[in-house]
């Protein structure tokens, strides 16, 4: 294993301020279905970065994409990319070169697992399909294959959030998205 990548992201600082941005991300049950690993290297040093395609099993809405100074290139082997999917790239993953599994891991969002739930905040571009996390670890929640949340989670704000504001439920959180996000999504 390599050092873990410290990346910063934006962070709530309270769960109202987290309920509020919900309106500003596109939120959906998404499950990663290909994952592809590869190292690059920056100039300074070699890192690992993973590729995943996600299957959108539920869209509770729909925001515009969030501006961002990244520029991702998608592999190829994730093409074609259709509208009930996206792809996103994320710092860290695990590779393996001549034999060797090499892990290097983001200190703030765990590795996705294939055929997992989980309810996603993020800036999604719906011309593209790709889409970025920005608000990890806080736009991440493990969901349970009944549409349930992990209660293993239940210290994240996420999981706070959806308890206090929406009743703990996955479906109320849809209805009072689309309540406040126009158009609704359907």
């Amino acid at each position: 294993m390599v050092p873990a990548l410290r990346n910063l992201y934006p962070v709530a600082q309270s769960q109202e301020e987290l309920d509020q941005l919900l309106l500003k991300y596109s939120v959906v049950v998404a499950e990663p279905t290909q994952v592809i690993g590869y190292i690059f290297s920056d100039g300074t040093s070699e890192k690992i970065d993973t590729w995943y395609k996600f299957k959108i099993i539920a869209r509770y809405s729909q925001a515009p994409p969030v501006l961002s100074y990244v520029s991702w290139e998608v592999p190829s082997e994730l093409y074609p990319i259709t509208s009930d999917e996206f792809v996103m790239g994320r710092p860290g993953g695990t590779v393996t070169i001549d034999g060797v599994e090499i892990t290097q891991n983001d200190e703030g969002v765990p590795a996705f697992r294939k055929s997992q739930r989980y309810l996603l905040l993020v800036s999604l571009n719906p011309s593209t399909q790709i889409s970025e996390l920005h608000l990890a670890p806080q736009g991440v929640l493990p969901v349970n294959p009944d549409n349930t949340l992990d209660k293993e989670r239940r210290d994240s704000n996420l999981y706070q959030v959806i308890q206090v504001y929406h009743g703990g439920s996955l479906a109320q959180l849809k209805d009072d998205l689309q309540k406040r996000v126009i158009p609704p999504v359907s």
